[in-house]
């Protein structure tokens, strides 16, 4: 399977892909030129891994590969797994990070001058 979207829909696959692994950190592997369709393809299929490129020089001039986008690939035998995962994300993880509450905590502290710590978000 080959996704092509923003980072931050990607990201969401892979943490799927993390969670439905255990946690386990994704190794990826990316040679920037000429390689988007190898980091893509190739690496998933042979080396049955999930990876990712952030376009390289031949995709971005021969397509309409957005500056924020970047390509997912992985075997289609995880599609699966990484469906239930991002349902179960879906419920409370996604929706929070994207309301973006620490970030709300921390300006309404900075706003009330009140120190900022760690703990506090």
């Amino acid at each position: 399977m080959v996704v092509e979207d923003e980072v931050e829909k990607l990201m969401w696959i892979v943490l799927s892909y993390m969670h439905a692994q255990g946690g386990a950190r994704v190794q990826t592997s990316t040679a920037v030129l000429q390689a988007t369709c190898v980091d893509s393809t190739v690496i998933p299929y042979l080396e049955r891994r999930l990876n990712f490129s952030f376009g390289c020089y031949g995709c971005r001039d021969a397509t309409d590969m957005a500056s924020g986008e970047a390509v997912l690939g992985f075997p289609a035998s995880y599609l699966p797994d990484i469906i239930q995962h991002l349902e179960y994300l879906n419920k409370k993880a996604l929706p929070h990070s994207r309301g973006k509450h620490a970030f709300a905590a921390l300006k309404k502290e900075q706003e009330g001058g009140q120190t900022v710590s760690c703990s506090s978000l």
